[in-house]
Parts: structure tokens; sequence; C-alpha cells
């Protein structure tokens, strides 16, 4: 039997890039996958070839800018599949160059703002599974990047950071009901958030991590799906970085 055979996963932001690739992980190992988006059209797309594969999966639609709503779709999903094990939030937007006051808030809102009040909804559900909780971070979180020179960028990092502290805290809530939280960081990962970046900074990006190449959005399935496994029921509360080496210095 597949670890998450009878398990139900939301991924919230999951109709390209890591978040994608983080429902195809999940639904490969059995559970039925419910993906997000504001994209109809691209969300059945991706339940199509999920279920091509022979793998269990469905679309909701979200835009997480509207919490009230994105709260509602939340628990009309678990009402559909009867329970929720993990919940997986991947929505995110970037921007580059200068920003205005509502650009600012665009970021904020959807990076952390919503990812706090879809996460407090989840948890609702997840104490009687005792569920995962599991956050798509950056290394902007973590540590200066070279885009602080663009104001978009520095909301990003900010916002993540903002992710980053919010895991330790919710951790520290939930954690008596059973509940573990935890985040991915990756570091230059080939998705559509760096479709702006120039190709020189691209390759400079590449450049400066010392293993000389981007991610793929893989490789940030692998360690959100090992983060909500069982392999690691003892970790809570903990960022863990998926960055090449970027973040050493």
């Amino acid at each position: 039997m597949q670890e998450f055979e009878n398990k139900v996963v939301l991924v919230v932001g999951a109709t390209s890039g890591i978040g994608k690739a983080i429902a195809e992980k999940f639904a490969a190992n059995g559970a039925t996958v419910i993906i997000t988006g504001r994209r109809e059209q691209k969300g059945a797309e991706v339940v199509t070839q999920l279920q091509n594969k022979g793998y269990k999966a469905d679309f909701a639609k979200m835009d997480v800018m509207d919490i009230p709503q994105s709260e509602k779709t939340l628990d009309a999903v678990v009402a559909k599949y009867g329970r929720l094990d993990v919940f997986a939030y991947n929505a995110g937007i970037a921007g580059y160059g200068d920003l205005d006051s509502q650009e600012w808030d665009n970021i904020m809102n959807t990076n952390a703002k919503a990812a706090y009040f879809l996460a407090r909804a989840a948890y609702a559900h997840l104490k009687s599974t005792k569920g995962v909780i599991v956050f798509t971070s950056s290394m902007s979180g973590m540590k200066a990047a070279c885009n602080i020179s663009q104001d978009a960028g520095i909301a990003y990092g900010m916002s993540k950071a903002a992710v980053n502290h919010m895991v330790s805290m919710l951790a520290l809530k939930y954690g008596s009901d059973g509940v573990r939280v935890n985040a991915v960081a990756p570091g230059v990962t080939k998705t559509d958030i760096l479709s702006g970046v120039s190709p020189d900074l691209m390759q400079q990006l590449e450049d400066e991590i010392p293993l000389k190449f981007a991610a793929d959005p893989e490789d940030m399935a692998n360690l959100a799906y090992f983060l909500c496994s069982n392999d690691s029921r003892f970790i809570t509360g903990e960022v863990v970085n998926a960055n090449g080496g970027a973040g050493i210095n």
C-alpha cells in the first residue's frame, strides 16, 4: 500500500511549477490530490494529465486574494472528500522592478496573509487526521538576494521571511494537536516566476550557485513530500533550504 493511499492532499497554487510538481508527487504515492488556482482551463488540463496517469485528482477554483471565498472553497473540498491530511500552500507572486503600494499589498497578501488564513482554516480539519502543513517559502526570505536592488524583490523577500516566522509560530501553536508545520525554501528554480528574468540575470543566478545549475520543480516537490511523510514525523517548525548551496555564504 502506498503511503498516502486513502489520504487527501490540497495543494494551493498548483496549476504550474512547484505546486504542480508537488501535486503529482503526492498523487503518484496514492493520494487524492485537489489542486487549486485561478485558471480553470489550466487546472482542468493538469487534472487530466494526472488522471491519464491513473492518479486521483480534482480541481477547485481559488483566488487567494479573496480569503473568505477561499476558506469556503477549502471547507467545501473537505466536505466533499471527508478529510484533509496535507495542506500545501504554494500560491505566490513576485514582481520585478519598481512597485507601487498596490503591488506591494498584492505580494504581501498573496504570499503571507492568505497563507496564514488558509492554513488556519486547514488546521481546523487537520486536527482530526494529525495532518501536515507545508509552505513554499524562498531563499529570498532567508538572506538578501541579488534582486534587492528592485523594490519588488525586497517586498517578495519580506513576504517570504514572514512565512518563515509563521512556520515557527504555527508549529508551536498546532503541535499539541499533532499537526506539523514546515516549509521548503527553494533557491533558483525553473518556474514561471522567473519568466521576467533576463537571460543575463538568469546566468548570473546560476553562476552564484555552488552546484552551478537551477533546480527543477520536482526537486522541491521531493522535499515537500518528505516533510509530509512519516519519515519526517519528528520534524516541525523547520524551513528547509534547497538552493544548491547558494545559501552557504
